[in-house]
Formats: C-alpha cells, structure tokens, sequence
C-alpha cells in the first residue's frame, strides 16, 4: 500500500506539472491512437513478463524464488505504468485533451480523476497478468476478477482525502476566481495541500477507509477477548479491532491505520485469525502497538513530504540545466520550450532514478528499521521474542514459503526472526537500533532543509534563471541584431544580474540608434544615480537621462527616478514634487507603497533645516 501511495503523488505531480495546450484538433485520433498502442504495448510487456516468470519457475528449483521475483516484477511494471502515464499526459497531449472536456479545465477534480481513471487502467493490466503467478504460490482461489477487484478496493481509498481537498479547492477557486485564497500557488501551496493530503489519511479518513474495504468488528471469540483484554492492559488506546477483507480474507497479515486513537483501527484478515493461537495474535497486535508507540505514521508523513519537496525541487533544477545546456537549448527553444513534451520527458526521465533511489535507499531503509523496531517492542512487551518468532514463522509457511523474500519496506522474514533471536542474548541491541533510528531521522530532516534553504534562501533558482533568460535573449539577438526591445531586455536581465557595466553599456548603445527610447533614457539615468561602484555614477548625466525620458512620457516610474535625480543633485524641493506627480500618477501594477516612501524620505529632508 505504501507503495501505491508513492506512485498516486507521482501521478498526481506529474499531471500537475506544465501547461495544458490542447493541439488542433485533427491530431485526436493520431493522440488516441498513440495512447491506445502505448497501453497495447504495456500490455503485452505485463503479459510476457509475468509469464515468462511462471514458466520458469513452475517445476523448477527456481520455484522458492518465485515470490521474491513476482513482487519485484510488480514493483518494475508499477514504475513502467507511471512513466507510461507522464508520456500520454505530456507525450501525447492526455492532459490538454481532458482540458477540452466541459468544465474540465475548471474543475481540476474532474479532470485528473479521468486521468486518473488512465493509471487505473494501467493498474488494472499490471494486476491482470500478476493473478496468475500470485496464485502458484498464494493459493487464495478466489479468482482473477475478485483479485482484481481487491486491489482496486485497497487502492482507492487512498486517494480519498486528495478527492476532497481538490473539491473544496475547485469550488473555492470557482467562488473567488483565484485557488491563490487557498494557498495553493507555487511550491509552499503545493506542499501545504500534500501535507493536508497526508494528514486526512492518516487521520480521520479510516473512518471510512474501513467501510470502503468492507471491514467489520471482530466476532467475539475467546482469542479476540484475550486481545481486547491484553490492548486494555497496556492501555492503548484505538477504536476498533476489526476483520479485513483484503483479497477475501485469504492474505495472512495485519496493519493498525489512523494516528488520532479515536479513528485508530488494528485490522487482522481472516486467514491470519484462523492460523495464529491467541499468544501470536497478541505478538502481532503488539507488533502494531510498536508502531503507534514509536510514531511511526508521522515519520511517514514526513518522508512523503520530503520525497515531494525532492521531486518538485529535483524537476526545477533538471529543468534549468536543460534549458541552459548547449545541447539541449536549442531543441527545446526550437519547440515550446518549458510547455513541449520533449521538455518534460527529458527532466522527468532523471526524477524516475530519483523516484528509485528514494524508494530502495530513503524510504526502504526507514520502513525496514521501523518494522524491526515494531518488531522488538513486541518482543518487549510479550515478555520473550518467541510468540512473535513463531507467528512470523507460521505465516511465512502458509504464505508460500516467503521466509527468505525480502522487500524494500521489509527485511525477510529469517532476517527478522534473526533479529529477534539475537535480542535475547545482545542486551543492547535494542538501545543501539533505537539510536540509529534517532541519528539517522536527524540526518534526514538535516538534510532535506539543507535542500529547502538552497532552494528557497540561496538565491540560485533567480541566478539561473537570469542565466537562462539572458542566454535565450542572445540566441534571439544573433538572428535579429536590430531587434532594440531585444537589446533593452538583455540590458534589464544585467541590471538584474548585478552586471551593471553590461547593462550601461547596451544602454548607451541603443541611445545611439535611437536617442528617444524613453525606457533606455530612464534605466542608463537610474544606473548612473544607483550603480554599486560608486565610480560608475554620473549624477549630472542621469538628471539629463531623466529629464529627457520625462519629457517623452511623464509614467509614476521616469517620474521616480527624476525625483532620485534631483535628491542626488540637493534639490530636494524639486525631488518632493517629482515624487508626488510620481504618486498622482501610479497605475493598478505600479508599487505606491514603494512611492509613498520615496516621497516621505524626500520630505523628510526638505523639513530638516526648518527643525534646526
């Protein structure tokens, strides 16, 4: 399930990212034709895949791996069903598509639960071809359309909490014209409705996460009253100990879901009720209790945003490297640029590795220790290791002899029972594990904001992005070397950059060719009066500037800088009553707290000597 919460934000992020261009409208059949064949294709990978798997493992010693193999299968084709989907969405144009649908491009709730629908589909092929090979060594009988379905019906609940956050932002956006009245803008939004996101799951929503799995109470039953006797006497705290239906009940496992106690629920399926003796179902239920105890589904949270703020951050910075990479630039800049599929395939195709290396090193490395860490409260708290060292033992029989499968979230099942033995004669094997745990979520947290002040504090991201913006201005340039607004823009991006020199000198250069261009006449007159290098100003040659550039158009900013033009020069009467035609004639996107200042500060000196 932890997995599938991954690829649903991935989507999720994915559908989010770039525009949604909708192409003429002659090219819907090329597009449907493409995503259709992609599917096709998919599909016939799922089919000789599992296959093949099957074939070679039937009959063969190859049989005891066949566990470990299936599920790492189903993790390469779970990954291969998101690529797929970023390639229709921005490849083939799904999303733009979709946004042509009524209401669509209003109502993001609509729009991605059909794209949604897509990755299902995906899904749904995935696990169509998997019932086989599930069922040589699961043994559940219950049939490739309930096996199918089972996965559905654990899988959709997930997204519950993401459906209701976009309703309310959709009809919040529809009522005020703007989502910016939720946050929703930028970075810092996109993480505040993820962390929302995350909060509802793990908190209220399995209230009705458990109807949707179709859960019911445990039938009171002599094992069942010892575990709700056995809860009680450790004093935890939870809402309901409850059967769970997870592919009919044939699944030997357990979970505990919820972090408030009052929507905390321990689920047991059915198989796992009828095999372990009340000792081990109390071993498992403290293995669940170790979880809660340790906060286990916090850190989660945690490591879903951190791996969010990875992959938002990780795509920005791929993004600018393409953009400014010789190679790259041109093909990019030849199409789209940022809004072209090729644009999105080549920055998204690093950020599947990243996908990768967070899953197997970052989430995997926490989910195992978490487990091992759940697994020794049990032992502490039954008093012995063996109830929880028999329990794993007898489900890894009944289970299809998994007891040397490991997982990314999981050690295997001897590696667990190891640990277990071991804790029984190392003393402090638990203290050094609990520690380890400590040090590395510090290091964790440490370095995911070591990321965010780099991102957010350091200054790059407008370092790069004037970099990349000067660039493409140039390339234009080169073609159209007449181009003068070009030439005022390049000169704006140096004045940005800090390069003033530069930007002095392209000024100076348009002037020549064109002695009225007011903007340059205002820009070169507030270099002159403001430049750092203070060997660089020209006091008398910038209130000639802005004189000039006043005289073509008298706007709130060439009125700005005459008023700094004669502050500099010690008229200060005359600054006041620049500044306050500047004031009188700021529009709807000029800065008249900006003004307001200037001409406080001007007045401030005129009535200077009057005090004396």
């Amino acid at each position: 399930m932890f997995n599938n919460i991954f690829y649903f934000i991935v989507v999720l992020l994915a559908y989010g990212v770039g525009g949604a261009e909708r192409p003429p409208i002659h090219l819907l059949p090329l597009h449907a034709g493409l995503i259709a064949g992609s599917w096709l294709l998919f599909a016939v990978l799922c089919r000789t895949g599992f296959r093949t798997l099957l074939t070679r493992s039937l009959g063969t010693n190859e049989a005891v791996h066949l566990p470990e193999r299936y599920h790492a299968l189903l993790a390469k084709f779970s990954i291969l069903a998101v690529v797929l989907f970023a390639v229709a969405v921005h490849g083939f144009h799904l999303k733009g598509w979709l946004h042509a649908l009524p209401f669509s491009d209003r109502l993001d709730v609509l729009d991605h639960s059909l794209a949604l629908a897509f990755f299902f589909c995906c899904l749904a092929t995935i696990w169509y071809w998997a019932y086989p090979v599930s069922e040589a060594f699961m043994e559940t009988g219950i049939g490739r359309r309930r096996f199918i379905a089972s996965h559905l019906r654990l899988n959709i609940p997930i997204l519950f909490p993401w459906w209701v956050l976009t309703f309310i932002a959709d009809v919040t956006g529809l009522l005020t014209g703007s989502r910016e009245a939720l946050f929703l803008g930028g970075m810092p939004g996109q993480m505040l409705f993820y962390t929302l996101f995350l909060l509802l799951l793990m908190t209220i929503m399995p209230v009705f996460i458990q109807f949707f799995w179709g859960c019911r109470p445990l039938e009171d039953s002599p094992p069942v009253q010892e575990l709700k006797s056995f809860l009680s006497q450790h004093e935890f705290r939870y809402r309901g100990l409850l059967n769970w239906p997870i592919f009919a009940g044939r699944l030997m496992t357990a979970g505990v879901m919820g972090i408030v106690p009052r929507f905390r629920y321990i689920l047991f399926t059915e198989s796992l009720l009828r095999s372990l003796p009340a000792e081990e179902l109390k071993a498992v239920a403290a293995h669940e209790m170790g979880h809660v105890k340790y906060k286990h589904l916090l850190f989660y949270l945690l490591l879903f945003l951190g791996f969010i703020f990875l992959f938002s951050s990780g795509f920005e910075i791929f993004g600018y490297v393409l953009l400014a990479h010789p190679y790259f630039s041109p093909l990019l800049h030849a199409g789209e640029g940022i809004d072209s599929p090729l644009f999105f395939i080549l920055a998204a195709l690093p950020m599947v590795v990243v996908l990768l290396l967070y899953f197997r090193f970052v989430m995997g490395f926490f989910m195992r220790h978490f487990e091992r860490q759940a697994d020794l409260y049990s032992a502490r708290l039954m008093g012995s290791p063996w109830p929880a060292i028999n329990a794993l033992e007898r489900i890894a029989w009944l289970s299809g002899r998994i007891r040397d499968l490991p997982s990314w979230h999981h050690f295997s099942i001897r590696e667990r029972v190891e640990t277990l033995q071991r804790s029984t004669w190392d003393r402090g094997f638990v203290r050094r594990h609990n520690r380890l745990l400590l040090i590395s979520v510090v290091l964790y947290v440490m370095g995911v904001g070591a990321l965010g002040a780099f991102m957010h504090f350091s200054g790059w991201r407008d370092r790069a992005a004037l970099d990349l913006l000067a660039r493409m201005i140039q390339e234009e340039l080169a073609e159209q070397p007449d181009h003068m607004e070009l030439r005022q823009n390049l000169a704006m991006v140096y004045h940005q950059k800090g390069e003033e020199a530069a930007a002095m000198q392209i000024y100076r250069e348009i002037l020549e060719r064109d002695p009225g261009n007011a903007v340059a006449l205002n820009n070169l007159a507030w270099l002159l009066l403001t430049a750092r290098d203070e060997g660089m100003r020209d006091p008398s040659a910038a209130l000639r500037h802005a004189q000039a550039a006043v005289a073509l158009e008298p706007s709130a900013v060439f009125l700005d800088t005459l008023a700094e033009a004669y502050f500099a020069h010690a008229h200060v009467d005359k600054a006041v009553v620049a500044a306050e035609k500047a004031l009188a004639a700021a529009g709807p996107h000029d800065d008249r707290r900006y003004l307001r200042k200037q001409l406080e500060r001007f007045r401030a000196h005129l009535e200077r000597p009057a005090k004396k």
